[in-house]
């Protein structure tokens, strides 16, 4: 038989947490699953938000978007470190947040407790890594501009890594959306979120070679290019990499 309150009513007077209210319901004695959509409120949140932020992109920034989209981000085109006009680089900026939110958070959710739903403060720590990733990656622009004298390649550089995060972001969102779409039990889809922030590590090598070729494209020698890869991009990933792991792992 019944026992206990529904979810939906669950809390009125029972002083339980969102989380816990999802998963008040009991048949038996036992907790009923309770439905995929529920359990993951915020990732949801961080779709649409995403979905948001690139239909402002397309259809307020036009310049921004052809630099993002298409053959024009490609290393051997202009369009990926051109500069940013129209307000159009916050956006993007924006967009590659929402893109470690998301990743953070779908990775934090399934490393906890099983059977738990995905709590909104697990939006945090994504939050603050999208931020720390940013502004290192703006202080390292500025370092290897006084160290290489090339203050226009190395800021097209950084310009050419907001856009490529852009796709990590949608990448990540639309495979989280096909795990979501093909497990209907929220447990499953707890356990199946935190493979989405393996995206991160192909992408990583995708950035990494169009650095490459976009360094070479310029003029600068290989030898410097593969330093500038070890110096500002690979041993900075693998340092956030192993701190998050340390962490949420």
């Amino acid at each position: 038989m019944w026992k206990g309150h529904r979810a939906g009513t669950c809390g009125q007077g029972s002083g339980l947490p969102r989380e816990s209210r999802i998963f008040a319901s009991v048949f038996d004695g036992k907790p009923i699953p309770p439905p995929a959509f529920d359990a993951a409120g915020p990732l949801w949140f961080l779709l649409l938000a995403l979905v948001a932020g690139t239909a402002a992109l397309r259809h307020g920034f036009n310049r921004e978007w052809r630099c993002v989209t298409g053959f024009n981000v490609l290393p051997w085109r202009e369009g990926g470190t051109a500069e940013h006009r129209e307000g159009g680089g916050w956006l993007v900026v924006a967009l590659g947040i929402l893109g470690w939110m998301l990743a953070g958070t779908a990775w934090a959710w399934s490393h906890g407790e099983p059977g738990d739903a995905c709590a909104w403060s697990l939006l945090g720590p994504g939050l603050l890594v999208g931020m720390a990733t940013e502004c290192s990656r703006w202080a390292g622009g500025r370092l290897g501009a006084w160290l290489t004298l090339r203050p226009d390649l190395l800021s097209g550089m950084t310009r050419m890594d907001r856009r490529l995060r852009v796709w990590w972001a949608w990448g990540t969102a639309l495979l989280w959306l096909g795990i979501a779409a093909h497990l209907p039990s929220a447990a499953a889809l707890q356990a199946a979120s935190g493979g989405v922030a393996y995206v991160w590590v192909g992408w990583l090598g995708m950035k990494w070679l169009w650095a490459l070729v976009r360094l070479v494209r310029e003029g600068v020698h290989l030898g410097w290019g593969f330093a500038y890869l070890c110096t500002l991009e690979i041993i900075p990933s693998a340092l956030l990499a192993g701190g998050i792991w340390k962490v949420w792992a």
